[in-house]
């Protein structure tokens, strides 16, 4: 039976299980009303609880008084508590009394679950994850205590890492909430009892740091680079319009061909060319642009070719003139690259995509589409690749470490197979292809195997793609199957020859439209930020002016002096700017910009907001001290949308509407 087959039969099982628990109604025990909860966002979880009949591993504990839950391993006689109530009763006093403001916890273990009832008495605490390694522990807790209604709101959520991928944690990762307090991460460990569950602990633990960093690059580290990304896109629209239209190919080629081979640059790549060479005819070539100018010069002609950087180097790779090796090729790169590339793409067929970041999302472009949310042009080869449907996906070249030789790249790279030295790179070693011990990569190269191992499943449980890694060599990709590259090669010899239906451009009508569009998008943002802007500059003056009036007080020891009411009132003037950056208009517009700025400084906000506030001088202080700070919130606000609209004012050179703004 296939996984494809046996999935979906766990599938219905489950479902039929489900089913059975909502035909009680009110009838349900505790247990089955917390399953119920639980299979909305963790299926498996809830599969493995409902395949369990009674504990065999622990023996429960109870008194007459019904906080007095203790739990005992058989085989050891381990104890969970030595004693339940004052143990319970210590732990509540002493974590609230340093949580007791956190919005997002997290925890390993589950204990008796009493802990966990009464600290989600505390409305502030927004989410809460816990992870149990014991399934009977689960399942002996979610027989006693009612955790239904906070389970089913995923306010309180229990996991399992043997049921977990990397795309779970990046999920819980990109939460709003979580990713606020991501500086104060910490897992709490419930007590003595899980020490001997270290292994499994520190996995959970790297897991989440990991995921905590690829959401803060993610979100964005460098606000010149988004900055370059938005003059780029801005200069690049007319000619996006002008060219070919990323949602028309998928539409023209959805599902032409049954495999899509990614072709990166690894040293591994030059081994693989004489079986590519052979299949080319029989699967779409998704081939990234370092890859080009070595497939050219072997004779092999890809499908696609794709570059996504917005930086000049990129260029290189297209510095020899269209030739004929270029017909019915189509280079499909995002509508952020650099003017040189496109410079040098002028005489090809030419694809502008633009990626699913802020600024560009606000232009809500319906003709061209978006996609590139990986941080590679692999990885947008790989996504591109899932949208036209292709069922399975084999990569190539994909090493992302060093070869055996010390090779960062294959033979034949136009910047050389030495572009990274060993010598001088930050190393870190991650597991090897086909489990083969540990290679070393660089931490750009790990986030990028990071990306794939989130993309793969998620890919797979959407579209049923297969993700085969026939690169022989280099790092593991979680998700991806294994496989010799000349063993696939038979499976794709097998298809029929691939025949790609030619493109065609949008109508004038269409391409006036999406310029007419842009052009109202770019006079909306600014028009909006020029107000936006003289807001905050004036708020900005305001609270400068009390604030260094009120730090003179505290200089001449006049501290009761400070006037607490005009501080409130700026507080709240603050809140309102705020409650602006939060709307949708300031996604659309500037929040692409802003974004690093804010997530930074609301990062470190969330320390101060943290702080207890139980006494009068506590709250005063704690109020100077947020107004004070946000006077450099505001300062750098302003700032930072002054130069998003003069980026636009000065790259939106196809146009002549924006002289004045």
């Amino acid at each position: 039976m296939s996984q494809e087959t046996k999935h979906s039969r766990v599938d219905k099982d489950l479902s039929q299980k489900i089913q059975a628990i909502i035909d009680k109604g009110v009838n349900m025990t505790v247990l089955e009303k917390n399953i119920l909860a639980l299979s909305f966002y963790s299926p498996q979880l809830a599969k493995k609880l409902l395949e369990i009949n009674t504990n065999t591993k622990f023996d429960v504990l109870i008194s007459q008084d019904k906080l007095d839950i203790n739990l005992v391993e058989k085989q050891s006689k381990k104890k969970l508590f030595e004693n339940p109530i004052k143990e319970t009763e210590q732990k509540i006093t002493e974590f609230e009394k340093d949580y007791e403001r956190y919005r997002a916890l997290f925890f390993y273990g589950l204990g008796n679950g009493i802990f966990y009832r009464t600290i989600l008495l505390n409305q502030t605490h927004e989410k809460i994850f816990v992870f149990e390694p014991e399934i009977e522990i689960i399942y002996i807790v979610l027989n006693l205590i009612d955790f239904s209604f906070e389970l089913k709101n995923e306010r309180f959520v229990i996991l399992q890492s043997d049921v977990m991928g990397s795309e779970h944690y990046w999920r819980i990762c990109q939460h709003p909430t979580v990713f606020l307090h991501s500086k104060l991460y910490n897992l709490n460990v419930f007590n003595e009892f899980y020490d001997s569950y270290e292994e499994d602990m520190l996995k959970i633990n790297d897991n989440l740091i990991n995921s905590i960093r690829l959401s803060l690059i993610h979100k964005g580290n460098d606000v010149n680079d988004t900055l370059l990304g938005i003059a780029h896109h801005t200069s690049n629209i007319k000619n996006m319009v002008e060219n070919y239209s990323f949602l028309n190919l998928c539409k023209t080629r959805a599902k032409k061909t049954k495999f899509g081979i990614i072709v990166s640059t690894g040293p591994s790549l030059v081994k693989q060319l004489p079986i590519l060479k052979k299949v080319a005819p029989y699967a779409s070539l998704f081939c990234i642009d370092a890859s080009y100018p070595i497939l050219k010069k072997h004779k092999i002609k890809p499908d696609y070719v794709f570059s996504l950087e917005r930086v000049a180097p990129t260029a290189k790779f297209y510095k020899d003139k269209a030739s004929e090796f270029d017909e019915n090729i189509l280079f499909v790169v995002s509508s952020l690259v650099h003017p040189e590339t496109v410079a040098n793409l002028k005489d090809r067929k030419t694809c502008f995509a633009m990626r699913p970041i802020i600024y560009e999302l606000g232009f809500k472009d319906k003709f061209h589409g978006y996609i590139g949310a990986g941080n590679s042009a692999a990885h947008l080869a790989f996504e591109t690749a899932s949208m036209l449907k292709c069922e399975k996906i084999v990569l190539i070249g994909q090493d992302l470490a060093f070869g055996n030789d010390g090779k960062s790249h294959a033979k034949g790279h136009i910047y050389n197979e030495n572009e990274i030295d060993p010598n001088r790179a930050a190393l870190l070693e991650v597991e090897a292809y086909g489990g083969q011990g540990m290679v070393a990569t660089t931490p750009v190269w790990k986030t990028f195997k990071d990306i794939f191992e989130i993309t793969i499943p998620t890919v797979k449980n959407a579209y049923g793609i297969i993700t085969y890694n026939a690169t022989e060599g280099g790092a593991r990709i979680g998700g991806a199957i294994e496989i010799p590259f000349a063993k696939i090669a038979q499976e794709i010899l097998k298809e029929p020859k691939k025949r790609l239906p030619k493109l065609k451009f949008d109508s004038q009508k269409i391409q006036d439209l999406c310029l007419k569009r842009a052009k109202s998008h770019i006079k909306e943002i600014l028009v909006y930020g020029k107000k936006l802007q003289a807001r905050i500059e004036k708020l900005f003056l305001r609270v400068a002016k009390e604030i260094e009036k009120d730090k003179a007080l505290i200089a001449n020891n006049k501290a009761d002096k400070i006037n607490y009411d005009k501080l409130q009132k700026l507080a709240n003037a603050v809140d309102k700017i705020k409650d602006e950056i939060g709307t949708q208009k300031f996604a659309d517009t500037f929040l692409s910009t802003c974004n690093h700025f804010l997530v930074t400084e609301d990062l470190e906000l969330a320390k101060i907001s943290l702080r207890p506030s139980n006494t009068q001088k506590e709250k005063q202080d704690k109020l100077f001290e947020w107004v004070s700070v946000h006077g450099y919130w505001l300062f750098g606000l302003a700032g930072h949308i002054d130069a998003h609209m003069n980026t636009i004012k000065n790259n939106a050179t196809w146009c002549d509407d924006f002289k004045d703004y």
